[in-house]
């Protein structure tokens, strides 16, 4: 009796997969836009300084504004393809690269704006844009506290222009322009909350959506199709590393006795018990799936044959000495399972062999009595499991 894995399988979108896909995205968005915002720089100050308007005192004062955020572009595009980006808590490590690159665009527009005339700069404007950049790109936390640097920055900025004693020009001119700025922010934000939600909506639809597609509706266990899927990235995983893994396939003694003196009802929650006491036997990091009917199958990642046999008793003797509403009709007067057990590299190279050895080896303790476990041998390729 032989079992294959299937060739292809159905992948899903995580709803983790989805935010770091965002937020590397924009991560590039915010790297090209600073091309855009320095030519934008580089246009709208020699405008002003060949019009005599306000602005920078030379060229090399204007050649080293837009000079900053192109230096700027560079670090960041290097960071964002250094390998420590893909180590660790990866959406954090992005997240953080957004916000710094946005602080850095903050220092570098108050250089530009305080240099070309402060609010009086032709370019003073691009804050507005920059502020709806952080309610967009980032939180409502990080605009609003770029919102307030950026009116405490200019605000310093005329006082040490001016003095500490404004004229009614000057102070009309600096609260005209702290209002823009916080209109900016509550019109940005307000916009920007309604995307975040959805998104956050999206995302958990997306997380239930991927939870159903992968998991059984009985037992809460994974499904087969997501057993197979786990099955072929564990033996990948263990070859890279150089490490085993086990399986354990395990089914119920005498269950359609069971269903036939019980109901089936009462077969479905014997059944979601068992996959209760499963989770309660094996490591977080263990693979629990339900096989089909009353079979189950089980991924120990890092394990060998000796610690897959003991991890498969542990759960036998639970699942034995627990008691289960019928289960004293059993031809052993209660519920047992019987186990099989194969590792990876020892009891085959291939998802096939090992799925099919410890098939084999639950056949095995089946014919030679149930409820007990087994592991493969070499020996149980002569038992032919045709006639079971």
């Amino acid at each position: 009796m032989e079992r294959q894995v299937p060739e292809v399988f159905p992948e899903t979108i995580s709803p983790e997969e989805l935010a770091l896909g965002e937020i590397r995205a924009k991560n590039r968005q915010l790297i090209q836009l600073r091309w855009i915002f320095a030519a934008f720089i580089f246009i709208i100050l020699s405008i002003s300084h060949l019009s005599g308007g306000p602005g920078p005192g030379s060229w090399a004062t204007l050649f080293l504004v837009v000079f900053l955020p192109l230096v700027g572009n560079g670090l960041f595009l290097w960071w964002s393809s250094h390998p420590a980006m893909r180590n660790g808590d990866e959406y954090r490590k992005w997240f953080n690269l957004a916000s710094l690159q946005l602080d850095f665009d903050l220092v570098v527009l108050s250089i530009v704006v305080y240099v070309s005339g402060n609010v009086k700069s032709p370019i003073w404007i691009i804050f507005v844009f920059h502020i709806v950049l952080a309610a967009f790109f980032l939180s409502y936390n990080k605009a609003l506290r770029n919102t307030l640097a950026i009116i405490f920055l200019v605000t310093l900025f005329l006082f040490l222009d001016e003095g500490i004693v404004l004229s009614n020009i000057q102070l009309a001119r600096l609260l005209s322009f702290n209002a823009v700025m916080l209109f900016a922010f509550f019109l940005s934000h307000g916009a920007a909350r309604h995307v975040f939600r959805n998104e956050a909506v999206f995302q958990e639809l997306l997380e239930k959506t991927r939870e159903y597609s992968v998991t059984d509706g009985l037992t809460r266990l994974f499904n087969q199709t997501h057993f197979f899927l786990m099955l072929t990235r564990n033996l990948e995983e263990s070859r890279e590393k150089g490490r085993p893994f086990s399986l354990i396939i395990l089914d119920v003694d005498n269950f359609k006795n069971y269903n036939d003196g019980n109901g089936h009802i009462k077969g479905s929650l014997a059944l979601q018990k068992m996959g209760s006491l499963m989770k309660s036997v094996f490591r977080k990091s263990d693979i629990l799936a339900k096989y089909g009917g009353d079979e189950f199958v089980v991924i120990l990642p890092g394990t060998d044959k000796v610690g897959a046999y003991l991890a498969a008793e542990r759960l036998r003797e639970r699942v034995e000495g627990a008691k289960f509403k019928g289960g004293e009709g059993q031809p052993m007067g209660r519920i047992t399972i019987s186990l099989g057990v194969s590792s990876f590299p020892e009891h085959g190279e291939s998802e096939d062999q090992v799925l099919d050895r410890a098939d084999r080896a639950l056949y095995f303790s089946k014919e030679s009595g149930r409820n007990r476990t087994t592991i493969y041998t070499t020996e149980l390729d002569e038992v032919d499991l045709d006639e079971y």
